[in-house]
Formats: structure tokens, C-alpha cells, sequence
């Protein structure tokens, strides 16, 4: 296979492995992450939601798992975007915690619509089964929202260097407790954000990762560089 390819660009160092593991072998290959276009987006200082859930109601995502974490915090506002497969079944559950009020549902969203409630957000629960290279924490990240994911590939590659919270596992009482510890504590989380934001900044900049990508075009140009 690796004669059909120039370059193959992985999005993360667990997809390279994961090509690997599965017999997967090219001549050159490099990592690319994704990335997000911080120009035309600014974090909020005043945020109005203390936990946000985004994405699409589907297994991968986990929301019905979410939503059982969600149960377990009291007195705080919570807020979850997106449709999907799963929907039947999340609003099923939803309407049996009719006596969380502070539970709010919307679904799907547009793109801009999206990262304004992001913004407007203290924390993203983001508890995902699996996951390739997700777009969501960098644009949480970027923002000042804190995020609070589970341990798996891909994610646990964003979420290092005191940027963020991975909880291995899924157990909704250990997400719930790592949740309130955050949010009763503005000045810690503050911090988390402030990590957060410059890392996503740096490092998954859109355009400069458009430009790695530029380098290995003009490399293919040139008969043995690497890109």
C-alpha cells in the first residue's frame, strides 16, 4: 500500500499507531493535527453556563453517559447541544429528570451558534467513547472554557501540560466531583483556562497548520525531500 501514497498524514500520534497495528506501513508519513481558526473567535469573561455538553447524540460521543453525569450536579446550569441517532433515547431520559431543571436541551446548531455558547461556557463535558483528533476542546480551549474529557486517544494528546481534566473511565461520580471541584473554584479555573487558551493558540493554529501541509506539496515537487 505504501507504493500507492507520495505522504500520508495522520491527525494524531494514536492513528499512526493505530495504522501500524493494523498492518499498515507507508514509506513516509507525518502528523498533522487538526486545527481551528482562532481570528475570527474571542473567549467571553462573563460566563453564564457552567457545563455545556456539544456534539452529536451518538454513541461515540457518549451523551446518554453525559447526561447521567449531568444528574449528579445540583445548583449549577447545564446545557447540551446536538442531535443525532440517540436523540429518541436522550429525551426519553431527559424527560424522567424533569426534576433537574437545571438541565437544558437544544439540537443541533449553526457552526457560529455553536462556539458563542461554547464561549459562554465554564466547562465542556467531553466523554467521548473514541476518537480520532476532536475539534471540540481545541475550540474550547481557545475560548477559556475548561475541559473535562475521558482518557482515550486522541484526546488525552490535547489535554496535557495542566490544560485540561482526563478521567479514566466511565464512572459518572468521578466526572461529577472533578466538575464541582472546578467550579467552586474560579481562581484554579481561571488558571486551567488562561494554560489552555495559550496552548490551543500556539499550537493548533489553522493557519499554520494549513502551512505544513503547503511544505509537503512543494516538497513532493522535489525529487528526495522529506517532508
Amino acid at each position: 500500500m505504501s507504493s500507492i501514497y507520495d505522504v500520508v498524514v495522520h491527525v494524531s500520534h494514536s492513528d499512526a499507531h493505530l495504522a501500524s497495528v493494523h498492518g499498515l506501513f507507508f514509506k513516509k508519513q507525518t502528523i498533522i493535527n487538526n486545527g481551528f481558526d482562532f481570528e475570527n473567535y474571542h473567549d467571553i469573561d462573563s460566563k453564564d453556563i457552567d457545563i455545556i455538553f456539544i456534539g452529536r447524540l451518538h454513541e461515540q460521543k457518549n451523551p446518554l453517559f453525559a447526561l447521567k453525569v449531568a444528574q449528579e450536579i445540583l445548583n449549577r446550569r447545564i446545557l447540551f447541544v446536538g442531535s443525532g441517532p440517540l436523540q429518541e433515547q436522550f429525551e426519553a431520559k431527559l424527560s424522567e429528570s424533569c426534576k433537574y431543571s437545571n438541565i437544558e436541551w437544544i439540537p443541533a446548531v449553526a457552526a457560529d451558534r455553536a462556539l458563542e455558547l461554547l464561549a459562554r461556557s465554564k466547562i465542556l463535558l467531553f466523554p467521548s467513547r473514541w476518537e480520532g483528533f476532536p475539534i471540540t476542546p481545541i475550540e474550547a480551549m481557545a475560548l477559556g472554557t475548561v475541559v473535562v474529557a475521558s482518557d482515550i486517544a486522541g484526546t488525552n494528546e490535547i489535554l496535557n501540560e495542566g490544560c485540561g481534566m482526563l478521567i479514566e473511565g466511565f464512572n459518572s461520580g468521578d466526572y461529577a466531583k472533578v466538575i464541582e471541584t472546578i467550579l467552586d473554584n474560579d481562581a484554579n479555573r481561571a488558571v486551567l483556562a488562561g494554560v489552555a487558551r495559550k496552548k490551543a493558540r500556539a499550537r493548533y493554529s489553522r493557519k499554520k497548520l494549513s502551512a505544513r501541509y503547503f511544505e509537503i506539496y512543494l516538497s513532493l515537487r522535489s525529487p528526495g525531500a522529506q517532508p
